[in-house]
């Protein structure tokens, strides 16, 4: 099980690692997005940290109509345990967990600041 929490802003957080292949591990905060349908964003300085590989390049478009064109990298995640390997579209914003992490997981929400957050396999 996954643990996360509401911000005061009443923002879902949930911590993950990110894994490189030499066993460098970086703890991240990420924002849960369910309007986010990809697996996963990271800020640019975690490429270097980690050694993720290049794929290419994706057009987000953001919730405030904005588009942008991220790079795509390979990226190794510890989630709910176990090592999984996921697209990560780069950009420099707040790390985001999207839908594309959460297939197959339950997820629950005490929505009130500090409210629990836990997230399960089905």
């Amino acid at each position: 099980m996954i643990r996360g929490s509401i911000s005061a802003e009443l923002v879902p957080r949930v911590p993950f690692t990110l894994l490189s292949e030499s066993g460098v591990a970086r703890e991240v905060q990420a924002v849960l997005d369910t309007g986010f349908n990809s697996a996963l964003t990271v800020p640019s300085r975690f490429v270097k940290e980690v050694g993720m590989k290049p794929l290419g390049k994706v057009r987000m478009i953001l919730g405030d109509g904005s588009e942008h064109l991220c790079p795509t990298y390979e990226a190794i995640v510890e989630w709910d345990g176990l090592p999984m390997v996921v697209v990560a579209e780069i950009c420099d914003l707040d790390p985001m967990i999207g839908m594309g992490l959460l297939r197959g997981f339950r997820v629950a929400m005490e929505v009130e600041p500090g409210g629990a957050l836990t997230i399960e396999q089905m």
